[in-house]
């Protein structure tokens, strides 16, 4: 057999085949270890023997890697599954962490951040870790006292209240603002022929449609009086109200409407067929904390507040619905249908103001509407004039067509009184005097 080291490649052994072959592409032994194609093999010795049969022989003693190394590849392997089933542990505890103590504990703090804006969500899943789970129940009582609160104090004045952060006192700061006062005509009657279950499911409804139809126009009911309801708009630095006189006789239309709506639903419940009645004024009062250092509300004090208390009780007097003063009626005469009714002095009062009827918003309103509005307000400058009796023969004529007209009927025994002590006309330079009122 010639002996040539070319002839190894062709060895019937893998391992002498894969060695030959390393060494014949010029793989080195690095750091005792020869790369070949069956894997890492260890030189364990290697000598140089010459001339032997005329050629220059390479001894090597070669171990497979795995078999020098192969304990330290298994305890390498082991190492690694053990870290990743520790890596995998570590993960499953930090989502089990995560799910079971960090979310329930961000879900609380959200809560909390809603609440302190009084937004009163539904409540979150409770937590089975007693700490999280007493926190959470501690929280909920809190949360059920801040709601409970909010129901008997105006929700806006709470919020105000929170965003301060501090302390409330004695304080007041006059504003302009519009004063609404609304009740139900013959209330203690219908009261009387229901049963107090009945009373107190047909009150709740009408006073949560009216609350809602204040609070969307931008107002803050302020107090609950019975069956009566005290709102105002722009009375609150936090919560400023532009076109405060218009957004309160838009408030109170729609609480007419309402009330139309729900009196039908409520035939089949035999509840009552109400109607309600309303005033509407505007003026500086001085709003804010008012009461004693230890029992506070947020409230109205001034002249304006009766004023709009007492032209709610002139409805009645007059037979309407919705009565205004003359300084709401200037700030929306051109948006809202109104007629004059009446130049008066109320109760408690020395200065004399117009009475206006609120009709409709103008650009929706109906055509006899506009008539009567226009017709009246013709009736109403004659008897400024003095002109008396064509003031009775016009109100005459007006109330065969609307027939019952509360301040015709009043208009025209205005008209006649005069007419008794001035004659068909008024004399030169008369003036309309204030009707003076003694009613509350």
């Amino acid at each position: 057999v010639t002996l040539e080291r070319r002839l190894a490649t062709n060895a019937s052994s893998e391992i002498i085949r894969a060695v030959a072959t390393a060494l014949d592409e010029g793989e080195t032994i690095v750091n005792g270890l020869l790369q070949t194609s069956v894997g890492p093999m260890f030189v364990v010795d290697n000598t140089i023997t010459s001339d032997v049969q005329g050629l220059h022989w390479r001894g090597y003693h070669l171990l497979p890697a795995e078999y020098v190394f192969g304990s330290i590849y298994i305890s390498n392997r082991i190492t690694v599954g053990i870290v990743l089933i520790v890596a995998i542990m570590l993960t499953v505890m930090a989502f089990f962490s995560m799910v079971v103590v960090t979310r329930p504990l961000r879900l609380l703090q959200n809560d909390m951040t809603r609440v302190a804006e009084l937004v009163f969500s539904r409540e979150v899943t409770r937590s089975w870790i007693r700490e999280i789970h007493e926190i959470q129940s501690a929280f909920l009582k809190l949360k059920v006292a801040l709601r409970s609160f909010a129901r008997y104090v105006p929700i806006d004045v709470v919020r105000t209240i929170l965003r301060r952060n501090e302390d409330v006192r004695l304080a007041v700061r006059q504003r302009r603002v519009t004063i609404f006062f609304s009740d139900i005509a013959g209330f203690t009657t219908y009261a009387e022929k229901l049963t107090p279950k009945d009373l107190v499911s047909w009150l709740s409804v009408y006073l949560s449609v009216m609350t809602e139809l204040i609070k969307s126009s931008e107002g803050v009911v302020g107090e609950f009086i019975g069956d009566a309801i005290m709102a105002f708009w722009n009375a609150m630095e936090s919560i400023p109200t532009y076109d405060h006189e218009l957004k309160a006789c838009m408030a109170c239309l729609r609480q007419v409407e309402a009330l139309e709506i729900m009196k039908e639903k409520w035939k089949p419940l035999r509840w009552p067929q109400c109607e309600i009645r309303c005033g509407i004024h505007t003026d500086d009062v001085l709003c804010g904390n008012i009461g004693s250092p230890d029992r506070l509300k947020f409230g109205l004090v001034g002249d304006g507040v009766n004023l709009a208390s007492r032209l709610e009780g002139l409805c009645k007097r007059y037979r309407i619905g919705i009565l205004m003063s003359d300084a709401t009626y200037q700030k929306v005469k051109d948006d809202m249908l109104c007629r004059k009714v009446d130049f008066v002095t109320v109760k408690g009062k020395d200065e004399p103001t117009w009475l206006y009827e609120l009709m409709a918003v103008r650009s929706k309103a109906r055509e006899d509407q506009l008539h009567k509005a226009e017709d009246f307000d013709q009736l109403f400058s004659k008897l400024e004039e003095g002109l008396f009796d064509e003031c009775v023969e016009g109100c005459s004529q007006f109330l065969q067509e609307y027939e019952d007209d509360g301040p015709c009927s009043i208009l025209l025994r205005t008209a006649q009184l005069f007419r008794e002590q001035h004659g068909s006309k008024a004399p030169t330079n008369w003036r309309l005097p204030p009707t003076k009122l003694d009613e509350k």
